[in-house]
C-alpha cells in the first residue's frame, strides 16, 4: 500500500481488483444521494481513474426535503464538470397502491431508474455506496425480521441487475474511515434527517442496537456480522453449484418436479430447490413452508395438494410433483386461443383439439378421463379459447338442470379458493365447455346420433 493512500481509497481499490468489478477507465453510472458515503464513492472512483455519470433519484419525501436534495446533487455535478441524471416520482402516492413496503417499492422503482439511465448513457456498471457498517446492520436486521442463509450473506459485493453490473466499492470500508476521507479531502456533504427517524427498523439497529451490542457484550460485534456474512456469501456460490446439478435432475421443466430424483437430494439441497423454485414463480415462502413442502414431496400420496402460500400450490402425482400459481380472486384470467384441429399451452400445460370418427360400439366413457374428454362437434363453434376462471362465470354441468356459478360448483367439490385459478377451462364464444379434471357441460355431451367428435387432451407441455 503507498504510505501517502488513504485507506479508503486502497479498500476501494483492493475491493474492485478482488472481484473484478470494472477495468479501470470504464464509464460508472454513480447513485449520489448527496450524504457522506456516495460523496465519498464519487471522489474515490475518479481518484482511480473512472469516467463517472452522477445519477440522483427524487422519491419526492419529507415536505420538499427530498427535492432540495436533488437540486443539491445536481449542483455538485455541475461543479465536478460530471454529467447528471435525474429520476423523480411520487413514491409515496404510488407505494400505496402496491403490496409492498413503502422501503421495498421505492428501491424497486430507483433500480429501475439507475438501469435504465446505465443503459442508455452507456455505462458500464452502476455504483451504489454501501459500506461495511451498512452490511453489518443488513445481516442483524435480517437475523431479528427472519432469513436464509442467502439472507446471512447481505450486500454482494456485485451483483447484476437488468443486464448491468450494481458494484459496492466502499463495502471493505467503515463509516469511521468514510468520514475521515470526506474531512481529508474537505468534501461537502449533506444528511437525510430520515436517517434518524426511529420509525424505521434500519435506523433503530444503527442508533440503538448496535451501540448497545458494541458497548455491553462485543466491541467487535460489526466485525464478526461482516464476516459472517462473507462467510455465507462464499458457502452459498458452493452450495449453488451443488445445486445446478441437483437441480437439473430433478425438474422436468419449470412447473415440474421428479419426486424420486429429489429424495436423493441432502436435506439443504432440496430446501434451497424449493426456495428458488418458488421465487421463480413470484412467491417468498417462509421456512416453515419450505420445510413442510419438501416432507409433502416427499411422502404425501398421488393427488394431493399443498398450500405454498400466497397463492402458490404444490400438487403431487405419482412420480412429478406440480408447482401452480392461483391467482387471487380479484386477478385476470389468462387466456389462450386454440384452433381445431389444433394446439395451445397455457400455464405449462399442452393442450390438443383434434377430430375423431365415432362407431357405433365405441367406448366413450373409457376414452374420458380427467386429462382427456370427448365432446360433440357442435358446442366448440366460434371462439374457442383455454383459459382460468374469472368472476361471475357460470356453468351447466352435463347431468343437471340449470347453471350453476363456478364459484359454489368448485366449492361443492371442496377445491380451495387458492387453486381455483390455476384450473383450465375450455370454453367456446366464453361458455364454459370443459372444466379439465372435472366435468363437461350439459351442451358437450354426445348424443346417439353424433358419427364424430372432438377429442380435448392434456399434458404437461414437458412431455
Amino acid at each position: 500500500m503507498d504510505r501517502t493512500e488513504h485507506i479508503l481509497l486502497h479498500h476501494t481499490r483492493e475491493l474492485v481488483n478482488d472481484h473484478d468489478m470494472v477495468p479501470i477507465g470504464a464509464t460508472i453510472l454513480v447513485a449520489v444521494s448527496g450524504g457522506a458515503d456516495s460523496i465519498a464513492m464519487t471522489h474515490a472512483l475518479i481518484e482511480l481513474g473512472y469516467t463517472i455519470h452522477i445519477a440522483h433519484f427524487d422519491h419526492q419525501t419529507r415536505n420538499g426535503q427530498s427535492t432540495r436534495d436533488a437540486n443539491w446533487v445536481e449542483r455538485t455535478a455541475a461543479s465536478l464538470e460530471l454529467p447528471f441524471h435525474l429520476g423523480t416520482a411520487d413514491i409515496p402516492g404510488m407505494a400505496e397502491n402496491s403490496p409492498h413496503s413503502f422501503e421495498e417499492f421505492a428501491r424497486k422503482e430507483r433500480y429501475a431508474f439507475l438501469a435504465e439511465t446505465a443503459h442508455e448513457q452507456g455505462c458500464q456498471a452502476i455504483a451504489t455506496g454501501h459500506h461495511r457498517d451498512d452490511q453489518a446492520e443488513t445481516v442483524l436486521m435480517r437475523l431479528i425480521r427472519g432469513t436464509s442463509s442467502r439472507g446471512l450473506a447481505g450486500i454482494p459485493p456485485m451483483r447484476i441487475h437488468d443486464n448491468i453490473p450494481v458494484i459496492r466499492p466502499l463495502l471493505n470500508s467503515n463509516r469511521i474511515e468514510l468520514l475521515d476521507y470526506i474531512d481529508h479531502h474537505q468534501l461537502d456533504h449533506i444528511e437525510d434527517e430520515s436517517n434518524e427517524d426511529p420509525r424505521f427498523l434500519r435506523n433503530r439497529i444503527r442508533h440503538e442496537l448496535i451501540p448497545t451490542l458494541h458497548e455491553a457484550y462485543n466491541p467487535h460485534v460489526s466485525h464478526h456480522l461482516v464476516q459472517l456474512a462473507e462467510i455465507a456469501r462464499v458457502e452459498n456460490d458452493f452450495m449453488d453449484s451443488l445445486l445446478e446439478a441437483f437441480r437439473s435432475r430433478c425438474m422436468k421443466s419449470d412447473t415440474l418436479l421428479n419426486r424420486h430424483s429429489f429424495r436423493t437430494g441432502h436435506p439443504a439441497l432440496q430446501r434451497r430447490l424449493i426456495h428458488d423454485w418458488a421465487v421463480e414463480k413470484g412467491l417468498l415462502p417462509d421456512y416453515q413452508h419450505i420445510a413442510a413442502a419438501v416432507r409433502f414431496i416427499d411422502e404425501a400420496p398421488a393427488g394431493k395438494n399443498f398450500d405454498l402460500g400466497q397463492f402458490g400450490q404444490l400438487s403431487n402425482g405419482k412420480d412429478l410433483s406440480a408447482l401452480v400459481i392461483a391467482k387471487s380472486e380479484n386477478g385476470n384470467a389468462q387466456v389462450a386461443p386454440i384452433s381445431i384441429p389444433g394446439e395451445t399451452t397455457l400455464m405449462g400445460q399442452l393442450f390438443s383439439i383434434s377430430s375423431l370418427p365415432l362407431h357405433s360400439d365405441h367406448a366413450i366413457k373409457e376414452e374420458c378421463t380427467p386429462q382427456r374428454q370427448l365432446v360433440n362437434t357442435r358446442c366448440l363453434e366460434g371462439s374457442v379459447e383455454i383459459r382460468t376462471r374469472k368472476n361471475g362465470d357460470r356453468f351447466q354441468p352435463f347431468g343437471m338442470d340449470g347453471t350453476r356459478k363456478l364459484k359454489d360448483y368448485f366449492s361443492d367439490l371442496g377445491i380451495p379458493p387458492a387453486i381455483r385459478r390455476s384450473i383450465p377451462l375450455v370454453t367456446a364464444n366464453d361458455e364454459i365447455i370443459w372444466i379439465v379434471g372435472h366435468a363437461i357441460s350439459q351442451r358437450a355431451a354426445l348424443g346417439a346420433d353424433d358419427s364424430k367428435a372432438y377429442k380435448i387432451e392434456v399434458h404437461h407441455a414437458a412431455t
